[in-house]
């Protein structure tokens, strides 16, 4: 994906524009927040888009994301996110919240992003 992006989130198909460096984030999810990431692997590129699905307790419910037709799994498990979060609004920054599990053969890639979101 380019450095701009229209993505679609949530189940009430909400969209959002996911530019480098920005994350805007539009609608709400059933299971409470709904975030968007956008983020860099540890090389620098390229851009990923991320879309999550977290619950009010701040535990990765779902999400995948995809990039030069990779798809990566969110490993709902292991997507506790150690953050203090508030009912209007939360603002993370973590390389340990959740683990991405690749659809291609190699190493599962390390990320650094940054989560942003609303309740509903």
């Amino acid at each position: 994906m380019g450095p701009e992006s229209i993505v679609r989130i949530g189940r009430d198909g909400a969209v959002l524009l996911a530019e480098r460096g920005r994350v805007t984030v539009s609608g709400s999810a059933d299971t409470g927040i709904l975030v968007a990431v956008v983020a860099e692997n540890e090389s620098g590129s390229p851009d990923w888009r991320l879309d999550l699905a977290v619950s009010a307790q701040g535990r990765v419910e779902s999400g995948e994301l995809v990039e030069d037709g990779t798809t990566w799994t969110i490993q709902a498990q292991t997507g506790l996110i150690a953050s203090q979060i508030d009912t209007q609004f939360v603002d993370v920054e973590s390389d340990r919240a959740v683990t991405v599990r690749s659809s291609a053969a190699g190493p599962n890639v390390p990320m650094t992003f940054r989560i942003v979101g609303r309740t509903s």
